[in-house]
């Protein structure tokens, strides 16, 4: 998720009553729920290399244990409060580090969660990387004791503490969660029930819409094609309505794409890659080669994208890059 999203979810978790375990809760919560983020620094070696290196090391449980001393220490050692305990500390930062964990693991992108070990990726798909019903619901909480605050200085009375509202917040989070849950279940069960051109798809996913969780994209694998279907829960579904995406046959110049290090970073990410090659008539002779994540943006957005430029002649690549999104142009969250 966001780190709107994180920030907030660990500042309620302190006002629902984390805060009597341990001096500056609220702080070591927060930092806790977006240290795991930290691993954007990969960045700065360009966004093949953050591909390969984020939602790892730093979103595994493996690893929470050690992370959960950052928090606990950075809040800690400086004029460190009376009754200030490590070891509550380090359980609170323990449980703002899951939270992030937990978020994380609802969207498309999802975690890798056994890492270094394993890298295999777990994800629910049930949100979108950003979902302003989540936004809403968390700044509810957030906000609430503001509002009472004014409310109870005009009438004179005691303002409420804001634990009641932030409770309130995290079981509706968690409500809406279950809800979102369920009809994913629904929708990837109504793309897999049928045939399509007289074929059933080997795998059959649904993708969370941004705002409307009736709403999802059904994302079939054939092998050899992608299919995309709209499905609305609250309408008759119709299987003939949807779009063919063909996969790219295996050249010489696939091949030669596939070995370099965007293309690498993308497959350890991915499992849901359309592959294209198209040959260029500038500059002559060369082979555009590009692998897509179907997961994010239309088919014909260049996001989550790896490119490759081959020669013909010799079969050699002359540039490789990968790209979150076309340059000057912004991601568009699923």
């Amino acid at each position: 998720m966001d780190n709107l999203t994180h920030g907030l979810a660990g500042y309620l978790l302190s006002r629902a009553g984390f805060s009597r375990l341990c001096p500056r809760a609220g702080v070591i919560l927060v930092l806790a729920s977006e240290l795991p983020d930290v691993d954007l620094v990969s960045a700065l070696w360009g966004p093949d290399v953050y591909l390969d290196y984020h939602r790892g090391f730093t979103h595994s449980v493996l690893a929470a244990p050690l992370l959960a001393a950052v928090p606990a220490l950075a809040a800690g050692l400086w004029r460190r409060p009376a009754g200030y305990g490590w070891a509550a500390a380090w359980l609170l930062s323990l449980v703002g580090l899951l939270g992030h964990y937990a978020l994380d693991w609802t969207n498309i992108y999802g975690i890798r969660l056994l890492s270094p070990v394993s890298q295999r990726w777990f994800r629910a798909d049930i949100t979108s990387v950003i979902d302003p019903w989540i936004w809403a619901v968390l700044l509810f909480g957030a906000g609430w004791p503001l509002l009472s605050r004014l409310v109870s200085t005009e009438i004179g009375a005691k303002p409420a503490s804001g634990a009641g509202a932030a409770r309130a917040a995290l079981a509706l989070l968690m409500l809406y969660e279950t809800g979102r849950y369920v009809l994913h279940a629904r929708a990837v069960e109504t793309v897999s029930a049928h045939h399509y051109d007289g074929r059933l798809p080997r795998r059959a996913m649904a993708l969370p819409s941004l705002a409307n969780p009736w709403r999802w994209t059904g994302l079939l694998d054939f092998g050899d094609s992608w299919r995309i279907q709209q499905v609305d829960l609250r309408e008759e579904y119709d299987p003939e309505r949807g779009s063919i995406h063909y996969q790219a046959r295996e050249t010489d110049a696939v091949r030669a794409a596939a070995q370099t290090y965007p293309f690498q970073a993308l497959q350890r990410f991915s499992q849901t890659l359309r592959w294209e090659a198209v040959q260029m008539p500038e500059p002559e002779g060369m082979v555009r080669v590009s692998a897509k994540d179907m997961r994010f943006g239309r088919p014909a957005d260049h996001q989550f994208e790896a490119v490759a430029l081959v020669s013909a002649a010799d079969g050699q690549v002359r540039k490789a890059w990968f790209q979150f999104s076309e340059p000057g142009k912004p991601p568009v969250p699923r």
